[in-house]
């Protein structure tokens, strides 16, 4: 069996296979159609759950999810039910509407009768008619899948209930005839699945069964054809662009270098953030829009582009060529914050390959713009849904001298450590991290080390709190792999980052006109217990002194504070808590 980091490709993989968006799905079919998937392929996804899986025993719900799974692949389709469960729903006037339709009852299963039962559920109620309805029905539904994942948890469900529940569904869906507008058998060599139709929907209910499985594990688990893995970890790695290495902007009329990328042919050529473009290949950009005049710059590698470009209002035009290359693009990006602040930001994306030298080289970004180093630093990490645990660890160590940045915490002990070390180019400035409820994963590792440190002033709101490490497993007897959580992190401090995220040492409020969606992890119906036995960390540096000291800041009328309290008011607050600990030291 061979076991891969899956990382950044978590994410993409769980929105394919747990919850497929309409223009994928028919990616996933296709991928599935040519793979023929029969009850070995479950039994060898409850072994390595067994094997890898966090959890130490495999919880009544998973069983449940899979049985679940195989009658919802019925026609017409049926919904598993405990019995108990359903009796209470129906007599509670509030959530009656959610559960009607025909009971069917299941055969006796050894010497016992299972609390379960089948429902032919009746179609709903008209559509929603509002967004706010439909906000509302889905909310309901959510709320509706939440109890009876708690009431699958409360139930004695296990293996041996499940192999009576799949001998009543195949032998339910083998005695169903097979549609008469099906196609008829196709010769030797053809797709396996389309082959037979029989076959065809007899694979299909034992991936859904595994599938539902994984999930009942835990929010993250899934199971897809190898071929479409490997596909979206290539797609999910690939961030190589052909063009000059430079991101144009749109003001009004004007047009203006707002981002250039580190060696990259913009930056060889002299250009800089700030810098007004006139036209590209002597045409100019009239009614364009952004994306259209950035797709100008790109082209096959090696061509050449020209560009009318200054620096300033008043000075002389410049036009420069410059030859597109192939490059990386960074996630990392350095600017100055304010007037007079010496204060720099470091805007991080996600941890990809390369953002610790990344975050060194942003610095060098401000100095373009300033003529001088920052004295204290923003650490935006708004928005950074994860990555590569590696890259997260060695941007911890960017700020870190030794000590422990998150351990890892497998099925059986020891746990793996992962450890910063000083060096001499390790960055000592002031520090203020900016967090939201987006940040996740290895963007809360390092807020976690850097707030447990008290390295850092984490401000915003709390994180997402997925604090969970998946791989990808390629199975042994199909050509498929899954998805299994394998481990969880914990902070310096031993605290459990999974379901609970890290909490800011202050919060901040949403600005004007935002809307938070306030979904955490703790909200999916099966994720993960939070560990609650140690305590959230504040950070010492939060002292009194300083909060006195943004007080009286916030009191300042400067010209830039004005902009920046409607564009970014929480850029704002990040730098005048950077400017006061540096003050304060």
């Amino acid at each position: 069996m061979i076991a891969r980091a899956a990382a950044g490709l978590v994410a993409c993989v769980v929105a394919l296979a747990a919850r497929p968006a309409l223009a994928q799905l028919d990616r996933v079919e296709a991928a599935w159609a040519e793979l023929v998937f029969a009850r070995p392929g479950f039994d060898e996804a409850v072994v390595l759950a067994e094997e890898y899986h966090v959890l130490p025993t495999l919880p009544a719900r998973a069983w449940a999810q899979a049985a679940a799974g195989l009658f919802r692949t019925l026609d017409p389709p049926l919904e598993l039910v405990p019995r108990s469960f359903l009796l209470a729903e129906r007599a509670d006037a509030a959530h009656a509407d959610g559960w009607a339709g025909k009971v069917l009852e299941l055969p006796v299963c050894g010497t016992r009768t299972l609390d379960a039962v089948l429902l032919h559920r009746e179609k709903g109620g008209p559509p929603a008619s509002s967004a706010a309805e439909l906000r509302a029905l889905r909310e309901k539904r959510k709320e509706l899948t939440r109890r009876l994942h708690a009431a699958w948890d409360r139930s004695p469900l296990d293996r041996a209930a499940f192999d009576c529940l799949a001998r009543h569904a195949e032998a339910t869906l083998d005695a169903q005839p097979v549609s008469a507008d099906a196609p008829p058998p196709l010769p030797a060599g053809a797709t396996p699945t389309n082959a037979d139709p029989r076959v065809a929907r007899k694979s299909r209910m034992w991936r859904v069964a595994t599938g539902q499985f994984l999930q009942g594990l835990d929010a993250h688990g899934s199971v897809m054809p190898s071929a479409l893995f490997n596909a979206l970890e290539k797609e999910s790695s690939q961030s190589e662009n052909v063009d000059v290495g430079m991101t144009l902007g749109k003001q009004g009329d004007v047009v203006s270098v707002v981002r250039v990328e580190r060696g990259g042919p913009a930056a060889k050529a002299g250009l800089r953030k700030g810098w007004t473009v006139l036209r590209i290949d002597g045409k100019e950009f009239g009614g364009l829009e952004p994306q259209a005049i950035n797709a100008l710059l790109e082209g096959r590698a090696g061509s050449k582009v020209a560009i009318d470009a200054r620096a300033t209002a008043t000075a002389k035009p410049k036009k420069l060529t410059l030859k597109r290359a192939a490059f990386v693009r960074s996630t990392v990006t350095g600017y100055a914050v304010g007037e007079g602040t010496a204060l720099g930001a470091i805007r991080l994306g996600s941890f990809a390959s390369g953002s610790a030298p990344g975050v060194r080289g942003a610095l060098l970004d401000v100095q373009l713009e300033t003529g001088q180093l920052p004295t204290a630093l923003v650490l935006d990490l708004r928005g950074n849904g994860g990555g590569w645990v590696r890259e997260g660890v060695a941007v911890a160590d960017v700020f870190l001298g030794d000590g422990v940045v998150a351990t890892q915490h497998n099925k059986r002990p020891p746990p793996k450590v992962f450890s910063a070390k000083t060096a001499k180019d390790d960055l000592l400035q002031p520090l203020v991290v900016l967090v939201d409820g987006e940040c996740r994963s290895a963007c809360e590792m390092v807020s976690s080390a850097l707030q447990d440190h008290d390295r850092a002033v984490v401000l915003g709101q709390r994180t997402y709190g997925k604090g969970s490490v998946q791989a990808v497993i390629d199975a042994t007897v199909g050509a498929w792999a899954v998805l299994l959580t394998i481990a969880t992190y914990r902070g310096p401090r031993g605290r459990s980052l999974q379901s609970l995220g890290v909490d800011p040492d202050h919060e901040l409020p949403n600005p004007p006109g935002m809307v938070a969606t306030g979904s955490r992890e703790a909200d999916l119906p099966t994720a993960l217990h939070a560990d609650t036995r140690v305590a959230p960390h504040r950070s010492a540096l939060a002292t009194q002194a300083v909060h006195d000291c943004v007080a009286g800041r916030a009191k300042a009328a400067a010209s830039w504070r004005v902009a920046l309290t409607k564009a970014d008011p929480w850029l704002l607050a990040a730098a005048d808590w950077a400017v006061c600990l540096r003050e304060t030291r």
